[in-house]
C-alpha cells in the first residue's frame, strides 16, 4: 500500500530536509576547516542531490499526482524555505486516496 504524503512540520517549509541537513554539514565542515577541497565536494554533492531530487519528484508525481503537484506549488523550496510568510492550504487525503477536507499549515 502507498503511504501518505507528509506535508507537515519541516516538510511544510522545504521538500527535502534530509538532503538539506547533509548539505549544511558538508558546507559547515568546509568552512570550519577552511578547505577548498571540501567546499568543492559540497558543490559536487549539491549538484548530485539536486539531480537526484528531480528524479525523485518525478516518481512522487506519478504516485501522488495532483496531491504532489499541489504540494510543490505551495512549498517552493526544495532545499531552502521560501522567504516571507504565506498561509498555505492543501487537500487532505485519507489512506484510500480520497480527498477529505482542506487543511492549512503555516
Amino acid at each position: 500500500s502507498i503511504s501518505s504524503l507528509i506535508t507537515t512540520g519541516i516538510y511544510s517549509h522545504i521538500r527535502h530536509p534530509f538532503y538539506t541537513g547533509i548539505l549544511c554539514t558538508f558546507i559547515g565542515s568546509s568552512v570550519l576547516s577552511k578547505s577548498i577541497e571540501r567546499l568543492l565536494i559540497s558543490v559536487f554533492y549539491y549538484i548530485t542531490i539536486r539531480n537526484k531530487c528531480i528524479k525523485e519528484e518525478e516518481e512522487l508525481l506519478k504516485v501522488y499526482e495532483d496531491q504532489y503537484t499541489n504540494y510543490q506549488s505551495l512549498v517552493k523550496g526544495r532545499f531552502l524555505p521560501s522567504l516571507g510568510y504565506k498561509e498555505k492550504s492543501f487537500p487532505l487525503i485519507d489512506d484510500k486516496g480520497n480527498k477529505t477536507a482542506i487543511g492549512q499549515y503555516q
